[in-house]
């Protein structure tokens, strides 16, 4: 940076606590983009405080999150639970506390970076406070994932926030080309404003284990595990494997692994469990609630192959996390899968159909072979989609805003 200070960037997850666990409601590939690449920012030099709603009465207001990265926890009037958009009334009440926040610290921070729209409206606000620039990153967008679903699933509130604020920031980050296209088409964005950085993966974390010792280690005795990893949540297509898995001629010694949710989704577990009961799968299908991220690559070890058979998503952190233990991945054309069809271990769906799902599970699952002998190549296919050089990319963007701010003279 050509400034002499320290650059402070003021970091909005407001809705979705980093520290939470994936998997679980309202906690998913966000809270992992965040928490990296906070972590790697402050590595790099970069001051980051990230702005969360207060989840715990009893917990900090602020906490070391990593060398030169704090999180900072506002106080707030919303239910809790309350669900995302319970949020929307307290936006100003928390960029007020953000606010206050760094003028009773003495802090001057030169760019604010939202995720998600409830974050992007309260940094809207703050950065003309501060007068300086707004960088966002939806993560998810309304028109997209209503038309991925063919309803009007996310609210016209939120829609037109999003396009509010995709029409004022001084630049927006989007996951793939594909987000881009749909940013661009659905909400008219400016192209000259989208960067597109792709998400990464922690390479170290995440590494191949001996697939014997991860199940023994899980407690799983079958001989083919078929792993999802994800929410409980309709764009995330959990009735299509379900449908596909009940296709499977030879289910002898088949489990699939439903790692998600959590207490909060009793109910949407009870309707899939009924589900499987219909279907006669019941003794094929174990639910098990989202785990500790660091406990993932056991889990992803554990498994023959992962399905991500979701209509709807930006990127899919799984998918890297997957061919990062040396798992082959199927999934339909979405997120990431798009960009990485034709890598070694991806699969992609290109009929979403509960048929086309079954064929290709049974032939992966019979290719012993292609299972035993490609971990190396997959997880080799992912080694430069790591975080450092998603935070690379930022530094350069920041460095761009701030300079260009500084000389505007604004």
């Amino acid at each position: 940076m050509t400034t002499q200070r320290r650059v402070r960037v003021a970091l909005l997850s407001l809705h979705s606590c980093p520290l939470g666990r994936p998997g679980t409601r309202d906690t998913g590939g966000m809270s992992i983009y965040v928490k990296q690449v906070s972590r790697h920012l402050g590595q790099k030099g970069i001051a980051v405080d990230v702005f969360t709603s207060h989840q715990e009465p009893e917990g900090p207001a602020a906490m070391e999150l990593g060398e030169n990265v704090r999180l900072i926890h506002l106080p707030s009037e919303a239910p809790q639970p309350g669900g995302k958009l319970g949020l929307y009334p307290y936006l100003s009440d928390l960029a007020c506390a953000a606010h206050t926040f760094g003028r009773e610290a003495g802090l001057q921070y030169d760019l604010v970076h939202s995720h998600y729209w409830l974050s992007g409206l309260a940094g809207q606000v703050l950065a003309g406070w501060w007068k300086v620039p707004h960088i966002t990153m939806l993560h998810t967008s309304a028109r997209a994932k209503n038309r991925a679903l063919g309803s009007e699933f996310e609210t016209e509130l939120r829609s037109e926030s999003e396009r509010e604020i995709l029409s004022t920031a001084d630049l927006i980050v989007a996951a793939t080309k594909r987000e881009e296209r749909d940013l661009v088409e659905l909400y008219d964005a400016a192209p000259a404003r989208i960067a597109v950085i792709p998400c990464g993966v922690d390479m170290e974390m995440f590494q191949p284990h001996p697939k014997d010792w991860a199940r023994s280690a899980l407690g799983l005795n079958a001989s083919r595990i078929i792993l999802y990893v994800g929410r409980l949540e309709p764009e995330k297509g959990l009735d299509l494997l379900l449908d596909a898995v009940a296709l499977m001629k030879d289910r002898d010694g088949l489990t699939v692994l439903i790692l998600g949710g959590g207490d909060q989704d009793g109910e949407e577990k009870e309707r899939l469990g009924q589900r499987c009961h219909e279907l006669g799968i019941s003794e094929n299908i174990r639910f098990q609630d989202a785990v500790e991220h660091r406990r993932m690559p056991i889990y992803y070890s554990a498994a023959d192959v992962c399905v991500l058979p979701s209509c709807y998503e930006t990127f899919g952190l799984a998918t890297l996390e997957a061919m990062a233990c040396g798992i082959p991945v199927i999934a339909c054309r979405v997120g990431v899968m798009a960009e990485l069809a034709g890598n070694e271990g991806t699969i992609v769906l290109e009929e979403r159909s509960p048929e086309a799902l079954a064929a290709i599970l049974s032939k992966t699952l019979r290719d012993t072979v292609f299972l035993e002998n490609m971990a190396a190549r997959i997880r080799h296919s992912v080694t430069e989609m790591s975080w450092k050089s998603v935070s690379d990319r930022l530094v350069s963007e920041y460095e761009r805003l701030v300079d260009d701010r500084q000389h505007s003279g604004s």
